[in-house]
């Protein structure tokens, strides 16, 4: 999934009013297909971009509260859960290594 680009969005606006414009003016661009409805396409486009950029910021506050919850949970509850019980574990155990694995995982996140 790409983004979309702003830059972009905005060159194309432009240059479907220039073009809406001139066509207004009647500058022989009146035979242009499919322009008739270039104003609604111009304010589809519009609310689909208003739409993608306020999915964005939702996007951008759900990422924010997972890591503020996911670096609770591993400071506040798995940490000093895994400090009690890894002295009372065999090192040598699968149990052990597995759970090393994890947590090997979790710090590299």
């Amino acid at each position: 999934m790409q983004p979309l680009s702003e830059r972009k969005h905005k060159a194309l606006i432009s240059a479907l009013q220039q073009l809406h414009r001139l066509m207004e003016e009647d500058l022989g661009l009146s035979k242009l297909r499919n322009f008739g409805k270039g104003t609604d396409d111009i304010r589809q486009l519009e609310e689909l971009y208003d739409r993608y950029q306020q999915l964005m910021a939702e996007l951008g506050d759900c990422i924010g509260a997972y890591h503020d919850l996911y670096k609770d949970l591993k400071i506040n509850v798995l940490a000093p859960q895994v400090r009690h019980i890894r002295h009372r574990m065999d090192q040598r155990s699968a149990e052990y290594h597995t759970l090393k694995t994890h947590l090997v995982a979790v710090r590299s996140y």
